[in-house]
């Protein structure tokens, strides 16, 4: 297995922002990124201010966490456990 280049992380946050964005000087973004994928995220919040972005707000989420958590809970535990369960089954 290759691991992308610093260089390949930077054209696919290029072409995320600009393209699969199409962020307008302006606006505002929120990027909600894998903890596994933190070196992507940090070029494409760059991008986006490059781009003009007004504020870029990153929700970083950490799938192993969530996945103990969501096996884990206990049923009538605190109502975080279920928004925890909603967003593993949304993966």
């Amino acid at each position: 297995m290759t691991f992308p280049t610093t260089d390949d992380l930077q054209r696919y946050a290029t072409l995320l922002i600009k393209t699969g964005v199409n962020l307008q000087p302006g606006q505002g973004l929120v990027i909600r990124g894998e903890l596994a994928h933190a070196a992507l995220v940090r070029l494409a919040v760059a991008e986006a201010y490059r781009a003009g972005a007004s504020y870029v707000q990153v929700d970083w989420y950490d799938g192993p966490h969530v996945g103990g958590c969501a096996r884990h809970c206990r049923r009538g535990s605190a109502w975080n456990c279920q928004l925890t369960k909603s967003h593993a089954s949304a993966r």
